[in-house]
């Protein structure tokens, strides 16, 4: 797991490392399995370090969602300020499932819908 964690410290995810991740990605243990298939998701959409949080709330919010749920909300100090205001409309849902989320103790919408919520309030 440390190892894993590691790759998310690194200046850039290199290929090297998405070869290992692959391998990690087939484990037995799911635990391993999905933090690595989480962070082959990362390096491969934003593989360098360097505002990867910003990048992922405004271009991939369910991953951004992912990564901070096993973060811990562990995220970088440099990059509070650029994602406060990408992190504000998504504070009250929780993750409930690949492809859903959820807003309220009845209420469940896919992704689809609130990714268009999310570019529609940014009007």
């Amino acid at each position: 797991m440390d190892e894993l964690y590691g790759f998310l410290e690194q200046s850039n995810i290199s290929a090297k490392n998405i070869a290992r991740l692959e391998i990690l990605a087939q484990q037995s243990n799911s635990e391993v399995r999905d933090l690595a298939l989480l962070i082959l998701d990362v390096a491969r959409v934003k593989p360098h370090k360097r505002r990867r949080w910003k990048f992922l709330a405004q271009n991939h919010p369910e991953l951004f969602l992912r990564l901070k749920a096993v973060s811990g909300d562990d995220i970088p100090e440099a990059d509070l300020s650029d994602i406060d205001s990408y992190i504000s409309p998504m504070q009250h849902l929780e993750f409930v499932e690949p492809g859903l989320l959820h807003s309220g103790p009845h209420e469940v919408s896919t992704w689809e819908q609130y990714l268009n919520w999310l570019a529609d309030s940014e009007d």
